[in-house]
């Protein structure tokens, strides 16, 4: 009697193809291998910076209302919840390196100042690309939320280069 063993390193015989198109699904929060888009992105990081400050206003002002300990531990929740944001920050940022064909570890490179441009500005993949299929089209809301991030990060930068020639010039800012 003989028996045929199978080899256990043999090839499969599974067909190992990229998923079938479509879309993915855009979850806010997750460590899967998900991709957005730029406006996606924008929207994501204006509604959790807008979150950010006004938490941190509020603990802000409760803290130096009330002041001694209970100022300092707001002041330490407020540095948790900051780097909770930093996390967020990365997570999205892998998201949107992931829509461009590249690796999340790409995502350290916008601690370099001025790389943060490279993921707000370049195209993604078009179809799918090794990391799943492409996010949905962009809502209304995606697009204003992105436009608005957009002339706020202008505003902010005009801010910087003006405040201090204002503060020189006694905010006299007459011709």
């Amino acid at each position: 009697m003989t028996t045929t063993a199978t080899n256990p390193y043999a090839a499969t015989d599974s067909e190992l193809t990229r998923p079938a198109s479509g879309y993915n699904e855009c979850a806010i929060w997750g460590i899967k291998q998900n991709r957005i888009g730029r406006f996606r992105l924008l929207t994501r990081w204006l509604l959790s910076t807008l979150t950010l400050y006004a938490g941190a206003a509020l603990a802000g002002g409760i803290g130096a209302a009330i002041g001694g300990v209970v100022g300092g531990i707001l002041g330490f929740v407020a540095i948790i919840v900051g780097l909770g944001f930093l996390v967020y920050y990365f997570m999205t940022l892998v998201q949107r390196f992931h829509d461009m064909g590249k690796s999340g570890w790409f995502s350290l490179l916008t601690i370099i100042p001025l790389v943060i441009i490279w993921p707000m500005a370049a195209k993604g993949d078009e179809g799918v690309n090794d990391y799943g299929n492409p996010p949905p089209p962009n809502t209304t809301l995606n697009k204003v939320c992105g436009w608005l991030y957009i002339g706020l990060i202008v505003v902010g930068v005009v801010a910087v280069f003006m405040l201090p020639a204002m503060i020189m010039s006694g905010f006299n800012m007459a011709p």
